[in-house]
This record gives structure tokens, sequence and C-alpha cells, in this order.
């Protein structure tokens, strides 16, 4: 759905996030368009649809040898997307 996104997240040290972009463009703090995105460890993020576009994408993480992975945050409030949606 439109305007849909996730909550924060950020894969601890040593891993990264890869993400997949499907179809369409999506929002990362800045936008996204399909194809292929690494995010660096301890990058708290989010991603999500534009404000008037269907997105679809795989988002893939990895468990670290010591138990690492991915840590989540609250859910993006509106006021937030609406910053990011605002910038792209």
């Amino acid at each position: 759905m439109p305007a849909k996104r996730s909550a924060f997240s950020d894969a601890e040290a040593p891993l990264a996030s890869r993400l997949k972009a499907l179809n369409s463009t999506g929002k990362l703090h800045a936008p996204l368009s399909t194809g292929k995105l690494l995010i660096p460890p301890d990058t708290m993020h989010w991603h999500g649809a534009a404000p008037d576009r269907l997105f679809s994408h795989l988002a893939l993480s990895e468990a670290g040898e010591q138990g690492q992975g991915t840590a989540w945050g609250t859910h993006v409030s509106d006021a937030e997307y609406n910053e990011a949606a605002g910038a792209g």
C-alpha cells in the first residue's frame, strides 16, 4: 500500500543489512529506486513505500557468531515519514 513503512531497525556490528527493492519507488530517509542497497552496521534506518506508490522489497540480515542480529526500534511516525517524503 502507498505510504506503508517498516519500524526503525539496525543491524548490529559487524553485520550489515541488505535491501533489494523489487519494484517501484520507496523511501530510506531519501529516495530509493529499484535495485540493491547495502546498509552499514549500526545504522538505524527504516524503509517503505513512497506516498503515492506501491513498493515491494526484500530485506535480509545475518546472525553473527556472537548472536548479533537486527535490533528493532519504534514504528516510524507519520511526522517522520512525511519529513522523509518531502525530502525526495
